[in-house]
């Protein structure tokens, strides 16, 4: 190593001088050699705001150089970090040649992590030195913040940690004395483990890495939980076993925990994996494999397999209730029913047709018996068929009140209440007969009256009654509709009536009319006709067409749409976004554009031109949405007036 020397009266400096120079400059970086960065000196932190936080100049040592760092004021809610920056310089050497003279080794300070470049990261609260990095790569150091020893420590005493204690590997501490040893670690695929050995017992906690937590002992599984379920795989002990609010205890499940009389404990809430996918049924059994009772979840039948008894001192032993419709309402029904064991219903009793509100009892394959023990009372009257017994047949008090007001009869005689004497019987037959067409006395008979009746009309017939029609026509000068349909045209026939008359008949009718016959073709010199007559294709190239209106349709508030024909016209105001979005859509009743259609909105011009404010639209062919595909600034309204054709 050469040491440069300058005795009194001056010596030449050489390039060797300055070679030696920069060699021991060099030297003392290579001691930093296998180091990661670290600041040298300075670069002290100071200030309270976090996200104003000073670092000072300082000396850094990045890539195998030592650098100058300049300082900067910084946000430290997220790491900042030092970065190396490298460039040249070029000097001027002999004959006035500018070349490469200098390498310079600078950093630069930034918020985004680098890449690609080393660096040294600076948080709130480390920041890497030579203490830690260089000192602590040889020795324990005793006061600093952060050290990375690679080989091994062993202490003979006791270790107490103050902070937390992380590990990269496994942490093991062996019982020397009885020979056990807990290590905890993470296994080949990724989960973490707490391990218990003892001569051949080995008991593990595990910590997987989708969520579970698992208890073995000698590799069997006894116990895990994950965010689905929790799994025991043998028997769990206890007499007291809560689940948030509910606890089993001895023979009892009861909600221990809500503080209300609405507590309750829920059976099958949901179903497959905690979702609504799948019904779950619930089974009760005797304990010797025999079901009690079964609900089913999809059906929603409860079967039960035994007597159904209800003991309590309630008045009512079954209630049904209708939870849809009241007792006034047709559709109110429920009902008990009886089924055999295909399913027939053998019997029904109750409200279960929704035609009437009436209670029924319905046996289908069966007769009815009623054994009381002495009668069987009926409060309101019986009906047979719809029909009240009361009108069909006579009671027992009626009968016996209509004989006791009869008349007997007397041998010998006909009515009783008073005798027909001769005198009467003479009266009687000196009553003549008469007629009822003329004015003699005397009484005539019914059949007499009917006959002269059957020969007069009946108001409510209205005519319909009349012996001979036609001769009432006559007399009245009247026709019958058969006789004027015969005689004159009808508007919904279109002239068809004449379908059947003669060629010349039918032109001395179009004359009337002054109309040529649909295929007949004259010059233009003939001018007898009154009326001309085009077909469809003539009609279309010589009249213009009547257009449709579809009046305005009204898109939203302050904004209409009319459409006359193929032509459209949208009228009004709309408020438009502050972004690029949909301004509104045409209505159905509206037709789309028949080609894309567009334009522009400028409602703020500067003087010179160069910020100008407004919006670009566009509606595609045959699309709807009309669009901002363009805009500078945000107006809020802008009027709306736009025609195309569709």
């Amino acid at each position: 190593m050469k040491e440069y020397v300058a005795k009194e009266g001056g010596r030449y400096t050489y390039v060797e001088d300055l070679i030696a120079l920069q060699e021991l400059a060099l030297s003392i970086t290579s001691m930093f050699g296998g180091c990661k960065n670290f600041v040298l000196a300075g670069c002290e932190t100071s200030g309270s705001d976090i996200s104003g936080i000073t670092i000072s100049k300082g000396i850094v040592y990045i890539n195998g150089k030592i650098r100058e760092f300049p300082g900067a004021i910084v946000d430290l809610s997220a790491p900042y970090y030092i970065v190396e920056h490298d460039f040249t310089e070029n000097v001027k050497y002999a004959e006035e040649v500018t070349q490469h003279g200098r390498n310079i080794y600078s950093t630069i300070g930034q918020i985004e992590k680098p890449t690609g470049k080393q660096y040294i990261e600076v948080t709130d609260t480390y920041i890497p030195r030579i203490k830690e990095e260089f000192l602590g790569k040889y020795a324990m150091l005793l006061n600093h913040k952060k050290q990375t020893i690679t080989g091994a420590v062993e202490f003979g005493s006791d270790v107490t940690v103050s902070g937390d204690l992380s590990l990269n590997k496994k942490m093991k501490i062996n019982d020397l004395v009885r020979g056990g040893l807990m290590e905890q670690s993470f296994d080949l695929n990724g989960n973490g483990q707490v391990v218990f050995k003892k001569d051949r017992y080995t008991a593990k906690l595990l910590f997987g890495i989708d969520n579970f937590i698992s208890v073995l002992i000698n590799d069997t599984e006894l116990f895990k939980i994950s965010p689905e379920m929790t799994t025991i795989a043998s028997m769990v002990k206890t007499d007291t076993f809560n689940t948030g609010i509910a606890r089993f205890y001895d023979n009892d499940l009861i909600n221990y925990g809500t503080d209300s009389d609405a507590g309750s404990i829920n059976i099958n809430y949901t179903g497959f994996k905690d979702g609504r996918t799948r019904f779950r049924n619930f089974n009760v059994y005797d304990g010797k494999q025999s079901m009690i009772m079964t609900v089913n979840g999809a059906s929603r039948i409860v079967d039960m397999y035994g007597v159904l008894q209800v003991t309590s001192e309630a008045p009512v032993g079954l209630s049904l209730l209708q939870s849809s419709y009241d007792y006034t309402s047709n559709s109110y029904q429920k009902y008990i029913g009886w089924y055999d064991k295909n399913g027939a219903n053998v019997a029904q009793v109750g409200y279960f047709k929704d035609t009437d509100q009436l209670f029924r009892i319905d046996t289908p394959y069966s007769d009815i018996e009623i054994n009381p023990k002495t009668c069987f009372n009926v409060t309101k009257p019986i009906k047979e068929q719809g029909e009240s017994l009361a009108d069909k047949y006579a009671d027992k008090k009626s009968t016996i009140e209509a004989l006791n007001n009869k008349v007997n009869t007397i041998e010998g005689k006909g009515l009783s209440t008073e005798d027909f004497t001769a005198e009467y019987k003479q009266k009687l037959e000196g009553i003549a007969g008469g007629t009822i067409t003329d004015d003699s006395k005397g009484y005539v008979t019914g059949a007499q009256v009917k006959t002269e009746v059957d020969k007069l009309l009946v108001k409510k017939q209205n005519l319909d009654d009349l012996p001979d029609k036609a001769a009432a026509r006559t007399n009245l000068e009247v026709q019958s509709t058969t006789e004027a349909d015969k005689k004159y045209l009808q508007v919904e026939n279109y002239f068809n009536e004449f379908a059947d008359i003669t060629e010349e008949q039918k032109n001395a009718i179009r004359d009337i009319f002054g109309v040529a016959k649909s295929d007949a073709s004259y010059s233009k010199n003939e001018t007898y006709k009154k009326t001309e007559v085009y077909n469809q294709t003539e009609s279309d190239k010589r009249f213009a067409p009547i257009y449709k209106d579809s009046g305005w349709v009204r898109i939203k508030e302050n904004l209409h749409a009319r459409q006359i024909g193929n032509i459209v016209s949208i009228q009004g105001s709309v408020t438009v976004p502050p972004n690029k979005a949909s301004w509104f859509q045409i209505p159905n009743e509206i037709g789309a554009p028949g080609q894309s259609i567009g334009g522009s909105y400028i409602y703020d011009v500067d003087n010179d031109n160069r910020y100008n404010r407004g919006y670009k639209w566009r509606c595609d062919a045959g699309s709807r949405d009309l669009k901002c595909i363009e805009q500078s600034g945000c107006k809020g309204s802008v009027d709306i007036c736009i025609t195309y054709f569709t």
